[in-house]
């Protein structure tokens, strides 16, 4: 852990928001080994955001991976095809600059619509494109955050108004479970014009941050086909052998979502088959 908190980026936060490297490993440890012992509130805090940026940046670690197909979007080149925006739904970090700026790229960033539930999302963002941009002066990296939960239709309509783009590219890496009616993503699709879209999914028992998982990884892809035609997938897993209270696998696909239909909302205590 010591070399990713020697990352620039990562030291700067932990000095902005006051949280020693001792207090990051605690609450490391405690986020990576107990997902069991805590909701979506953990996501409120400052120093969970910073777990999430520490656990990016090492790239031992199977987090990251995770956003890898995000990233492919986004090639070094055909800036005339590629999304001209990003509406990142539960974003915790906008991790495209992130990214970009431990690369010291120089590509064209799109256009961003970021939206979370808690204020701490937010916060650290603001702070992290703050830094970018000081490093990067000849070039402003922005975004449009919106603090909204969306399940409220009110966040919805603030979506759908600030994107502008042409050809965006809805994510929602983390996220669909999270949500108590997983139908309310799809629904924010149907209002955005039915983009592309890259979602993630969780497989093995349910935790108490998730509304809904899947048994397989084919359950899984069964769902995301009733939302959307799947162009390319990736299966994304830990290292090693899994333990009882491991993280399992997770499915991330790419395709272009589709008229929704409402799908029944599930037995949040019985994983799909």
């Amino acid at each position: 852990m010591k070399q990713v908190t020697d990352n620039p980026l990562l030291k700067h936060l932990m000095q902005a928001f006051r949280i020693t490297p001792e207090q990051l490993n605690a609450s490391l440890d405690f986020y990576r080994n107990n997902f069991q012992g805590y909701d979506n509130e953990i996501y409120s805090r400052i120093d969970t955001r910073l777990v999430h940026l520490a656990t990016f940046l090492d790239r031992r670690d199977w987090f990251g991976k995770r956003f890898d197909l995000v990233f492919k979007q986004f090639p070094d080149k055909d800036y005339e095809v590629q999304p001209d925006e990003m509406i990142d739904i539960g974003f915790s970090l906008p991790y495209l600059p992130i990214r970009w700026n431990e690369e010291n790229s120089h590509r064209l960033f799109p256009e961003y619509v970021l939206v979370d539930k808690f204020e701490s999302a937010g916060i650290v963002s603001e702070e992290i494109l703050k830094y970018i941009n000081d490093k990067w002066r000849h070039r402003s990296t922005k975004a449009k955050i919106i603090i909204g939960d969306l399940h409220d239709d009110a966040t919805i309509d603030a979506i759908v108004s600030k994107s502008k783009g042409a050809r965006k590219l809805l994510v929602g890496i983390e996220a669909v479970e999270h949500l108590e009616n997983p139908n309310k993503f799809w629904e924010l699709a149907d209002e955005l014009g039915n983009p592309n879209a890259i979602v993630s999914l969780p497989t093995g028992p349910k935790i108490p941050s998730h509304h809904m998982t899947f048994d397989t990884i084919e359950a899984a892809r069964k769902y995301l086909q009733q939302h959307m035609t799947i162009s390319e997938e990736e299966i994304v897993a830990p290292p090693g052998k899994w333990k009882e209270g491991d993280a399992f696998p997770c499915l991330v696909a790419h395709g272009r979502t589709q008229l929704s239909r409402p799908v029944k909302i599930y037995n949040i205590h019985k994983p799909y088959k």
